[in-house]
């Protein structure tokens, strides 16, 4: 009989992975958290926060479109 593990990581279903880049997203910019605070409250490898950090910076330079600019 196999015996069944507790998920203690990635990889995140992507449920999993929206909710928890909303809580960074919320934690970062909102609230103003470092990295390392976020990482200790929500219990998971400052290195997934730092990546989900630079998902949003993504996010919104593509939502930021300089051709829109007069003059660009």
């Amino acid at each position: 009989m196999a015996t069944v593990l507790k998920k203690t990581g990635g990889p995140y279903t992507r449920k999993e992975q929206e909710k928890r880049r909303n809580q960074v997203y919320d934690m970062h910019f909102e609230k103003g958290y470092s990295a390392v605070r976020i990482a200790e409250s929500i219990k998971i490898n400052r290195n997934t926060v730092n990546e989900d950090i630079k998902y949003w910076y993504a996010q919104v330079s593509s939502d930021f479109d300089n051709s829109d600019l007069p003059g660009l």
